[in-house]
């Protein structure tokens, strides 16, 4: 009988696997020192201009990370050109969120909805998707993106498990049996289970703080002493403060610094590359950062599209190459196909302090 514990069990002993398959090595589990990059959007930097760009970077930014985690109990330590603060690894607060437990509730419905329309397809009655079905699966679909839009951390429930875990869950919590010719809804309900069961690891972690260091001029936040995961979750984490607040500085943006960039595939057809702004920079950049720096576009989404005949793996190469120089500069978003993360956390290298 699959009872959680051992489901739990399972989807752990099969990612150990998958990770053994893959070559992962222990580097990425093991702790160390990870380096991120903060960017803030253009109109900020043209507000201070170039003569008060120095301001901007000694003096706005630290102000508005000291006061977003100074308090009594955790109070932010002042360096010359440098802070440091620290994050719990809490993730209560989504949990707790209206939006997220209204996804829940209604993605149940909609599993037991495709349950009698997968029990009618079974007894030969076909496959009918009622409006309501339709309907009500809709308006779910844009709740997920809109709870993963406000939660970022979620995006990387994707390439933790495996569908057919997942379906495993599914099929214990709901008692049926998944058919795929039953095609309508079923990735949503992997979609909102990844992520559920993601955060239920996530809540599982022993509470502890993290140190985090902030360097001025350089504009590095770098998270100490945590695992290559652990290290995305809390600079997300960090992000989403930030930018919970109405600040002098607007919404920022914080991305890792890579040293080495891995998809999840080497057979994609269409990549989408997202890069930022950057920050009043010298550097020669390549045309995915010059589009930003002439149009004043805080994001720029650059999408490539594979030519008829061409060999799938180079087009995904040399796609995954173009992406990892602004990777190496702290100026990557994502990578994405079909509306999907596809940058492997796992096997990524992020540099190391």
């Amino acid at each position: 009988m699959w009872t959680k514990k051992r489901v739990k069990k399972f989807i752990k002993c099969l990612m150990l696997k998958r990770k053994k398959k893959l070559g992962v090595s222990n580097m990425n589990s093991e702790n160390a020192n990870y380096a991120f990059k903060l960017n803030v959007q253009p109109h900020i930097l043209q507000q201070f201009g170039a003569n008060g760009l120095g301001h901007l970077k000694t003096k706005v930014i630290p102000t508005v990370i000291f006061n977003s985690y100074n308090d009594l109990l955790t109070p932010v330590e002042e360096e010359i050109n440098q802070l440091s603060f620290t994050v719990t690894n809490d993730f209560s607060y989504i949990t707790n969120n209206s939006e997220f437990k209204l996804l829940l509730n209604i993605t149940s419905e909609i599993a037991y909805m495709y349950k009698q329309i997968t029990i009618d397809y079974k007894n030969e009655k076909g496959i009918f998707y009622t409006p309501t079905f339709l309907e009500k699966l809709e308006n779910a679909i844009d709740l997920r993106k809109q709870v993963l839009s406000s939660y970022p951390i979620l995006e990387q429930s994707g390439p933790h498990y495996e569908n057919s875990i997942i379906d495993i869950e599914l099929e214990k919590q709901y008692k049926f049996k998944i058919n795929n010719d039953v095609g309508k809804g079923i990735d949503h309900l992997r979609r909102v289970k990844k992520i559920e069961l993601y955060l239920n690891d996530l809540l599982e972690k022993d509470e502890k703080n993290i140190l985090v260091h902030y360097e001025y001029e350089q504009e590095l936040l770098v998270i100490h002493d945590v695992n290559i995961e652990d290290a995305i979750e809390y600079s997300r984490r960090i992000e989403e403060k930030i930018n919970s607040q109405k600040t002098d500085i607007g919404k920022i943006s914080i991305n890792p610094i890579y040293t080495e960039l891995v998809l999840t595939r080497d057979d994609l057809s269409s990549i989408e590359i997202i890069t930022t702004y950057p920050n009043g920079t010298n550097d020669e950049l390549d045309l995915l950062l010059q589009a930003a720096q002439q149009t004043g576009a805080k994001e720029v989404r650059t999408k490539l599209v594979s030519s008829d005949g061409q060999p799938l793996e180079f087009f995904t190469e040399q796609s995954r190459e173009l992406a990892e120089y602004p990777g190496k500069k702290g100026y990557l978003v994502g990578v994405r196909a079909s509306g999907k993360n596809i940058i492997n956390f796992i096997l990524s290298k992020i540099r190391k302090i």
